[in-house]
């Protein structure tokens, strides 16, 4: 499961072997600031332009929009913009941070990680209207915290772990109609983009390794526990990371193969729209990079070379 959310980075639609949009977070000016590039490295550009710290983007379905996090305003709130940079708004308002914002498959709200502050400090999952309306807090936990919302592909449940008493998924109304427990010894879950299958992180013991599951299979044999599971735009494949290197399986078990071999930590892999390319972040020290490779492990590409960290890529539908 994903110990921390790592900056997102953004590619916009490119030429050459490497098609479609990224986007991205990247200190290399100093402050964190959202990027875009073309999918080859080229063409990149500062869309935020903001002396707060801004990052984590998240595109819209239709990729219209990006959805990310400031600190422009006092503390950490959840913004929008359009794919060019241009009109951005703050969507939420708090006394604590939101964060980690995700876009229902309809594209009318956004799930984010919302920290409250009594009667202690907890994240819960908090959503509001694509349009910064209709704000709700959509987890009561009174221990632990609430992480890593994913939509179902309906747009009307919620998935998000809970850290308390050992991993759950707890599944929750859009509506904010009530929480219930859905998988236990479990981190992470996520629908197929069909809605069909689900796919989750688990482990048969509380000191096991975490493995991929789609429904009660086992699909994933790799070293080392299974982190940041993503879903192929076709639904077939899932990609995750083990022992520090991105793998990719097929949704039955069969076809696992290994698509990087380091140096360093790959980090939260993130599929082209196309389903033939997944991104990267590379951790190496206190530097960081987004790295390409074609889905069947060849081609593997480092599209920033600048200093500071560039990272959590993101692609535009």
């Amino acid at each position: 499961m994903r110990w921390a959310l790592p900056a997102l980075v953004l590619l916009l639609a490119g030429c050459g072997s490497y098609q479609g949009t990224i986007a991205f977070t990247s200190t290399r000016d100093g402050n964190a600031e959202v990027y875009a590039m073309h999918a080859d490295g080229g063409g990149i550009r500062d869309l935020t332009r903001n002396l707060a710290q801004d990052g984590q983007p998240a595109w819209s379905p239709d990729g219209k929009t990006i959805a990310f996090v400031s600190t422009r305003d006092g503390n950490a709130g959840i913004y929008a913009m359009h794919a060019d940079g241009s009109g951005q708004r703050r969507l939420t308002r708090s006394e604590a941070n939101d964060t980690a914002p995700v876009w229902s498959p309809d594209g009318r709200k956004i799930a984010f990680m919302c920290t409250v502050a009594t009667p202690r400090i907890v994240t819960e999952i908090c959503a509001v209207g694509a349009d910064g309306r209709g704000r709700l807090r959509l987890t009561t936990a009174a221990e632990g915290d609430n992480l890593y919302p994913q939509w179902s592909h309906d747009s009307q449940v919620i998935l998000c772990t809970r850290s308390y008493g050992g991993y759950s998924v707890w599944a929750l109304r859009a509506d904010g109609g009530g929480q219930s427990l859905f998988l236990t010894r479990a981190a992470e879950a996520a629908y197929s983009p069909d809605g069909t299958r689900l796919a989750s992180l688990g482990r048969p013991s509380t000191r096991g390794a975490w493995a991929l599951y789609v429904g009660r299979r086992r699909v994933s044999h790799a070293t080392g526990s299974v982190d940041s599971l993503a879903w192929s735009p076709d639904g077939d494949r899932l990609a995750f990371v083990a022992a520090r290197d991105v793998y990719v399986v097929n949704a039955d078990g069969s076809g696992e193969r290994r698509l990087t071999h380091g140096p360093g930590s790959s980090l939260s892999p993130q599929w082209s729209a196309d389903g033939k390319s997944i991104a990267v972040e590379r951790l190496r020290g206190q530097h960081s990079d987004v790295v390409v490779v074609r889905a069947d492990g060849t081609g593997e590409r480092a599209l920033t070379s600048g200093s500071g960290k560039n990272g959590g890529p993101t692609w535009r539908p």
